[in-house]
This record gives C-alpha cells, structure tokens and sequence, in this order.
C-alpha cells in the first residue's frame, strides 16, 4: 500500500498540505496578535533562500531542456549537474524545505518545525529514493557517480 504514494503526490501538494497544519498549529497554540521583528527577520531569510534554490533549480533544468515534472523521472533527458545542482541533488525540494520554515518562523509556531521533519521524511521514502532508482536505471553509472559527490539535500 506504501509503494502506491511513490511519486503520486506532487511536491507543491505536500508543501501546501504541511503549510496548513503549520498555519493551523499556530492558530490552535499561539494566541499572540503581533509579530516579533526577529522571527520576520527569519522568515524573510528562509523566504529568500526558497525562492533561491526554486528559481535556481528550474533555470538549470530549462537549460538542460528537462522536465520539471518530479512524477515521472523516466521523462528525464538528462542529468542536470550544473549550478545549483553541484551543491545538491534536490535544490527545489530544499527551497521547498526552506519555505516551511519560513512559515514556522512567521506565524512563530515553533513546535510546527515538526511538520518540517514529515516533510523531509515523506520526501525521502515516496519522492526523492523512488526518483534516484528510476534515474540509476535510465542513466547507470553516470548518475550513481554523480549521487557519489553531490548530496540529497545540503
């Protein structure tokens, strides 16, 4: 039954879903009417680092002429390893990571950081793991070289 959520559910879904329940723990927890300066100051920084490695990650795969489209990685044309992608193996979903933190940070929810973990843990057992073994199929040795020296997330 686990197998059957691989690559099902699309990651701008799970970050929209993990989003409400951080915005919903806040709601249910904190009853603060203002924000503090320092926790916008966070979220503002975790909202520029999102924007960085989304914006930076699809730039490289339009340049390499590659779907952005993570439910099927069998449609990849090509391993993209420039930019971003020497840094990490999945720098959208590391700005989508970042973007949740972002909001723990500006509604101060800070146990909703946990969600965060849900995040990184569904990612990796039904995104990223069925994602690498359908790119180690379509492009061998290449790719297992490449998982060798760049890491999942940072």
């Amino acid at each position: 039954m686990l197998k059957s959520l691989e690559l099902k559910v699309p990651p701008i879904i799970q970050v929209l879903l993990c989003s409400l329940f951080i915005i919903g723990t806040s709601y249910l927890i904190n009853n603060q009417s203002s924000i503090n300066l320092y926790s916008l100051v966070l979220s503002s920084l975790f909202f520029l680092l999102f924007l960085f490695f989304c914006i930076s990650g699809v730039v490289e795969f339009r340049k390499s002429r590659t779907t952005v489209d993570p439910r099927d990685p069998l449609k990849s044309s090509s391993i993209v390893k420039g930019g971003v992608y020497k840094y990490t193996r999945n720098p959208m979903y590391l700005g989508m990571l970042f973007f949740l933190i972002s909001v723990c940070f500006y509604v101060e929810s800070y146990i909703s950081v946990i969600y965060c973990l849900v995040f990184v843990l569904y990612m990796n057992k039904f995104q990223i793991l069925p994602e690498e073994e359908a790119l180690t199929e379509k492009f061998g040795s290449d790719y297992s070289l490449y998982k060798s020296n760049v890491r999942r997330w940072i």
